[in-house]
């Protein structure tokens, strides 16, 4: 008994979740961008914050007394900048991994110092989890340097797995908060609740928020209570299989966008995360993403390593010495983008599932009895 379960643990592990290189190698460059325009600069206002707010969580900013000086903060602002550019064009892939996540946890620490927390952790240990992943082995000059067989072939990939555990950990203890708080108790409408507090304390307006306000629907209300706490607490035991898990990160993804809808609430770093889960060679028109990807790595042979590291570092740094995200200063809603492309993916998968699952069976069934019944009429 022992050893089956070893077994199945170990085929959990090393195989349950088969990759491409050049999925991952897509989604290290969405990744990658998803930061660069959103996510930097980091704390560069946190020197002229009051010094009496500060009250850092248990975390590397508690271990100081007050904010770090603003030479700090530009200088590792800097070092982001650069890790990052190294991550886009995958160069040294796996050090500029890990050092990606290393210089997003210090920037962030400081950045929650004052009491307040994103719920983006899982954004900031992505590379480091897949830093061993060979996401840097294709549309990469780490490719061109060590040329690396069957990118197209599927194989397992254990860091795939060990972030599928933490994403359905962090769901997990979300649902579970939910559980202890009365989600699930038939008295209460916590989402109905949610609503009322985001609408009338904190200001939140959107289209839909108020045209939900008016509806008095206990079993409508409870029903997403439940959906919710369905949802995150289901995320543990999706987890141990590819296609369970697609189909809770597709959910996931209708779900977030419901949240933007109702609540004016942004969790496109989620949504990023999922990337990591998604076949980028089987969607629609796969094609021309590879005829995208050759070309890239035709210019990568063409140019100097270090011309295309200095082009994409100095577009970093114009955030960095803006102070302002380059989605502000190129004026694009990547947030915004990202929750949605990430609903029509999601609702597309699961039209497609359902459709090969349900649909599809039963019009072989019944092309198969029309040809038969063709048959009989025949031999009479």
């Amino acid at each position: 008994m022992r050893e089956r379960w070893i077994r199945w643990i170990d085929l959990w592990i090393f195989a349950s979740y088969d990759v491409r290189l050049i999925d991952l190698a897509v989604y290290r460059i969405l990744y990658a961008s998803y930061v660069l325009l959103t996510c930097l600069p980091v704390a560069m206002w946190l020197p002229h914050a009051p010094r009496a707010f500060f009250s850092p969580p248990l975390s590397l900013a508690a271990l100081f007394s007050t904010f770090p000086p603003a030479w700090l903060l530009v200088t590792l602002n800097v070092l982001l900048a650069f890790f990052l550019s190294l991550l886009l064009i995958g160069w040294y892939t796996r050090v500029a991994s890990v050092a990606t996540s290393l210089a997003l946890l210090v920037l962030e620490s400081w950045a929650y110092s004052l009491g307040k927390i994103d719920h983006d952790i899982l954004l900031v240990i992505t590379p480091l989890v897949l830093a061993c992943s060979g996401w840097g082995d294709a549309v990469s000059l780490d490719a061109l340097q060590r040329p690396v067989r069957d990118r197209n072939t599927p194989r397992g990939s254990w860091p795939l797995a060990l972030l599928a555990l933490l994403i359905g950990s962090a769901m997990f203890i979300a649902g579970w908060i939910k559980v202890s708080s009365g989600w699930l108790a038939a008295s209460t409408r916590s989402t109905y609740g949610h609503l009322l507090y985001n609408f009338f304390v904190m200001g939140r307006s959107t289209w839909l928020a108020e045209r939900s306000l008016g509806i008095d629907s206990f079993w409508l209300w409870k029903s997403a209570d439940w959906f919710t706490v369905v949802l995150e607490l289901g995320f543990i035991c999706a987890m141990f299989r590819k296609q369970t898990m697609r189909i809770f990160i597709a959910l996931a993804c209708l779900f977030h966008c419901g949240v933007w809808l109702l609540f004016n609430i942004v969790f496109a770093p989620n949504v990023i995360v999922y990337g990591a889960f998604v076949s980028y060679a089987d969607v629609p028109r796969a094609q021309r993403l590879a005829e995208v990807a050759g070309r890239v790595s035709a210019f990568f042979r063409r140019t100097p390593a270090w011309m295309v590291l200095l082009t994409t570092f100095l577009l970093s740094l114009t955030a960095v010495v803006t102070g302002r995200p380059l989605q502000g200063v190129l004026g694009l809603p990547v947030a915004l983008i990202v929750i949605l492309v990430g609903a029509m993916v999601g609702a597309g998968y699961l039209v497609r599932l359902a459709y090969a699952t349900l649909l599809q069976p039963l019009q072989m069934r019944g092309a198969g009895e029309r040809r038969a019944a063709r048959r009989r009429a025949m031999l009479e």
